[in-house]
């Protein structure tokens, strides 16, 4: 992992205009748990509701990461399929949106009620790193996917995390059968079968032919015995 570069912003630079190669981030989200580089299962979440984990509202980070531990207690794998059973996604303003509990479950408390004037607490990061170091989207965009991923996703995740608890070895190759043939494949491999012995007796009966005819016309030139 590369290193993270930090500005401050001037008075007169805004959140929504970071310089080139930046990114915004703010000041109440550190307070509430984020770190550099971002938690796999935070980038996996926003890559797949298609938004910026600086869209996040402070709040969305102490939640996520206090529901990491939870699922991490219960050996639940941190995928976003987990992640979109148990969450909602409200929109706060022009492209900021909060993330919660699902209905009125509130197994994670604790969470200040507001953060008064966290937007105008913001910051430009940047990463060095050759490869992308967010491993998500990271524009702002103004609305979000809420739909949850297939449930083979969980399957694989699973699966990954049996193995490499050593639970479990690793998948078998399955080798296909062969399909039993027809009768009437049979017949034709019999048929084939029949030809190729007829020809393989000619060819054998001319070869001995040809050998006879060349020795009986060697036999005048031989001397005498």
């Amino acid at each position: 992992m590369g290193k993270f570069e930090v500005v401050l912003p001037h008075p007169d630079e805004r959140a929504h205009r970071p310089p080139p190669g930046f990114h915004t981030f703010y000041m109440n989200q550190i307070e509430m748990g984020l770190r550099f580089p971002i938690p796999r299962f935070i980038a996996a979440l926003c890559h797949h509701i298609k938004i910026s984990p600086s869209q996040l509202a402070p709040n969305s980070y102490s939640f996520l990461l206090a529901l990491a531990v939870l699922l991490s207690y219960h050996k639940l794998p941190l995928i976003p399929y987990i992640f979109m059973q148990l969450i909602q996604i409200k929109r706060l303003g022009p492209g900021k949106f909060y993330i919660s509990h699902k209905g009125d479950h509130t197994y994670i408390k604790g969470n200040p009620s507001s953060h008064k004037g966290w937007m105008s607490r913001f910051f430009y990061i940047k990463c060095d790193s050759m490869r992308d170091p967010w491993r998500c989207e990271m524009h702002w965009r103004d609305n979000v996917f809420t739909l949850a991923p297939r449930t083979p996703e969980l399957l694989r995740a699973m699966q990954e995390e049996a193995r490499a608890s050593g639970e479990v070895g690793p998948p078998k190759k399955t080798t296909k059968k062969r399909k039993a043939p027809s009768s009437a494949e049979k017949e034709i491999r019999r048929e084939r079968r029949k030809k190729c012995g007829s020809t393989a007796r000619r060819k054998t009966k001319m070869e001995g032919t040809s050998g006879d005819w060349r020795w009986r016309r060697l036999l005048p030139l031989l001397p005498p015995s």
